[in-house]
């Protein structure tokens, strides 16, 4: 079964520039301002939650037209936005306000659970340690 699009190519360009403007909007209704992202605290837990909740509803946005059109174009650019937002906003999240940089090293994000496999990297400081 092949799915043929109901929709002409400017109709489903069209379509998929509706569709990252409303998943834009969802991002927007659902978390802060990206400024306020970036100066709080890095891999905040509720910000990380309404990001996902935003990736959700997005998501069911996406499926729902794609179900409803059969148009792959449209989908295409919708999950390109989506795929955007969503990355720009995690990234966000990850940033320490103090230093401007990711915190990649932040214990803070880590469950406990996450824990039991981590083991410190040999120091090779002095010349002595060295094999």
């Amino acid at each position: 079964m092949t799915l043929k699009s109901i929709l002409s190519p400017d109709t489903s360009v069209l379509l998929g520039v509706a569709e990252g403007a409303i998943i834009a909007g969802i991002y927007s209704g659902y978390l802060p301002s990206f400024a306020s992202i970036r100066t709080a605290d890095p891999h905040d837990g509720d910000i990380e939650s309404a990001r996902k909740a935003a990736a959700w509803t997005a998501g069911a946005l996406l499926a729902f037209m794609f179900i409803l059109t059969r148009d792959r174009n449209a989908f295409l650019i919708g999950g390109l936005v989506l795929t955007g937002v969503d990355f720009t906003v995690k990234h966000g999240n990850g940033i320490n306000p103090s230093t401007g940089k990711l915190d990649s090293n932040s214990m803070e994000s880590l469950d406990e659970g996450e824990l039991t496999n981590v083991y410190p990297m040999a120091q090779y400081d002095n010349e002595e340690d060295v094999i």
